[in-house]
C-alpha cells in the first residue's frame, strides 16, 4: 500500500439523533509490513467530497504495530484499531477514515471489495455497492483521487450506552511543545503532517537507527 487510503462514509441514523459515538474500527489485511512497519488510522471530515486531513477529529486516532496486524488469505480476520475514546459523529454528515502506513510501507495489502468481483467469503459476485461511500488514494496527503468501484472492507463499531447516568473524568493530553531546526527531509515530496507518528532518532540511517521518544504529531509548520 505505497499510497494512503480514505474509505469515506455516511452517519445515517433514525430516531431523530444528532450523532453516534464509535469506539473501534476493523480492518481486513492481506499481507504487512516485512520491516517491522506499523499502521495509523483516523478520522477526518470530508470538503466538497473530498478528504479534509487537516481536519482530523479529536480522539480518533489509533496505532498497531505490525506484530498486532492480522492477515489472512480470505479477508476473515480482521485487525481492530481501537479509539483513545468514543469519538462523536454528526448525524447526516459524512466522514472517511485514513489508512496510513509507517513509511508509506508498500508491503501491506488491505482488502477490498470491487463492484463486478467475487465475494472471497461467499463465493457470490458483488453486484451493488456497500453502504460505504467513495473510496479514495493519495500520494500528498492533501490532494485525493476517487475511486468509484471499490470499497475497503471495515467494521465500524457504535457505543451503546445503557445507563442513564455516569460519571465523566476529563484529563489534558499529554502534549511536549518544542522547537526542531535544520530538519532535512528524505522525501521532500510528503514531509511530515498532523497524524503523523513521529520519533526522536540518533541517525538517519534506516537499518542502524536507534529510537527514544515516540507521540502522534498535533501541529507543525514545517513543509516537505
Amino acid at each position: 500500500m505505497l499510497d494512503p487510503l480514505a474509505q469515506a462514509f455516511r452517519v445515517d441514523i433514525a430516531g431523530g439523533y444528532p450523532g453516534i459515538f464509535v469506539t473501534k474500527l476493523d480492518l481486513y489485511f492481506q499481507a504487512k509490513s516485512l520491516r517491522n512497519n506499523g499502521v495509523t488510522v483516523y478520522i477526518c471530515e470530508m470538503e466538497n467530497g473530498y478528504p479534509n486531513t487537516s481536519k482530523i477529529l479529536p480522539l480518533s486516532t489509533a496505532y498497531l504495530p505490525a506484530v498486532s496486524i492480522v492477515t489472512s488469505a480470505t479477508a476473515n480476520m480482521e485487525s481492530t484499531f481501537i479509539f483513545e475514546a468514543p469519538v462523536y459523529l454528526a448525524n447526516q454528515r459524512e466522514y472517511c477514515f485514513v489508512i496510513k502506513p509507517d513509511g508509506n510501507d508498500p508491503d501491506y495489502k488491505l482488502w477490498i471489495g470491487e463492484l463486478g468481483g467475487i465475494d472471497t467469503i461467499s463465493d457470490n459476485q458483488i453486484f451493488t455497492p456497500p453502504l460505504a461511500s467513495t473510496l479514495f488514494y493519495s500520494y500528498t496527503y492533501s490532494t485525493w483521487t476517487a475511486v468509484q468501484t471499490q470499497y475497503v472492507k471495515f467494521n465500524l463499531y457504535r457505543a451503546d450506552f445503557t445507563a442513564s447516568s455516569g460519571t465523566v473524568v476529563l484529563l489534558n493530553r499529554n502534549s511536549d511543545f518544542f522547537n526542531v531546526s535544520n530538519v532535512a527531509f528524505s522525501n521532500s515530496s510528503i514531509g511530515v503532517r498532523p497524524g503523523d507518528r513521529v520519533y526522536a532518532a540518533t541517525n538517519s540511517t534506516p537499518t542502524t537507527v536507534n529510537t527514544g521518544i515516540s507521540g502522534t504529531l498535533i501541529f507543525s509548520n514545517l513543509s516537505g
